[in-house]
């Protein structure tokens, strides 16, 4: 089963293949790896879905929501994400995923996170792993957080 959420606008709905091809990974790595949900792992899961769409179908595929924080923003966000990486319970994990607003209208505790940035950060953890390794993501989707994040590396 997959289910979608997103708010329709033009840039969204001319991605709803690529959204199910995301979701669909997710699928494809919890059926292999065991699903724990600490910040590290809710992180890499959605990094490795925009990369697998990027792989797939290529980077103007990708939803906009893994480019929506750069710069200064991404580095920070990127520090928290990092020093909080071991930190479990998905009712504490979204937070550090979709970000402070979405979290508050959902009554949880905003953590000081950009709007979507843990979709950047999982990105940027995911191309390390695939730069150091040679592998593909679709290689890449069954390895343990472990093998895929080494800190310090990324």
């Amino acid at each position: 089963m997959l289910y979608l959420l997103g708010w329709p606008s033009e840039e969204i709905i001319g991605r709803i293949a690529h959204c199910a091809v995301h979701e669909l990974h997710h699928q494809a790595r919890y059926t292999n790896v065991p699903w724990h949900p600490t910040v590290g792992e809710h992180v890499i899961s959605e990094g490795l879905a925009e990369a697998f769409v990027r792989e797939l179908s290529g980077a103007e595929a990708m939803g906009p929501w893994s480019s929506m924080v750069s710069g200064e923003e991404l580095e920070r966000a990127y520090e928290k994400i990092m020093a909080d990486f071991d930190l479990e319970g998905m009712h504490l994990t979204s937070a550090y995923v979709l970000g402070d607003t979405t979290v508050a209208r959902f009554g949880q505790e905003p953590r000081g996170i950009p709007d979507m940035a843990g979709y950047a950060v999982g990105l940027r953890l995911v191309d390390a792993h695939l730069a150091v390794t040679g592998m593909t993501v679709a290689e890449s989707t069954a390895l343990p957080l472990s093998q895929l994040v080494r800190r310090g590396e990324a």
